[in-house]
């Protein structure tokens, strides 16, 4: 009777367990085609993406990494310059008050 029990959950845990099995057709010619020509045209549309937005790099370490002389950005002897003195300085949109400086920025 014992064994009986034991075989009989065994049984029936195997078909709580079961899944479902599906089939994945291949894809015909016609649509492995196209599927190549979009991404293809994926591609294009990235790379044309990227070489029509270029990629820049500002804030006050790039800035320091460019200078001929480390020390010429950190320089209180040089002039003042109302253009370039604010570009690192972040400013709170509602206040337009300063709020930190930016150390390193990406631009697309």
């Amino acid at each position: 009777m014992m064994k009986f029990a034991i075989l009989l959950s065994l049984l029936m845990m195997g078909t709580a367990f079961a899944q479902d099995l599906t089939v994945e057709k291949p894809p015909t010619a016609g649509q492995a085609q196209s599927d190549a020509q979009k991404k293809l045209d994926a591609e294009r549309r990235a790379k044309k993406a990227l070489e029509e937005a270029p990629i820049t790099y500002s804030g006050f370490l790039v800035d320091l990494s460019r200078a001929e002389r480390g020390s010429r950005p950190l320089s209180l002897r040089k002039p003042v310059d109302p253009k370039t003195d604010y570009k690192n300085v972040f400013f709170d949109e509602k206040t337009s008050r300063p709020k930190g400086f930016v150390l390193f920025a990406l631009s697309f």
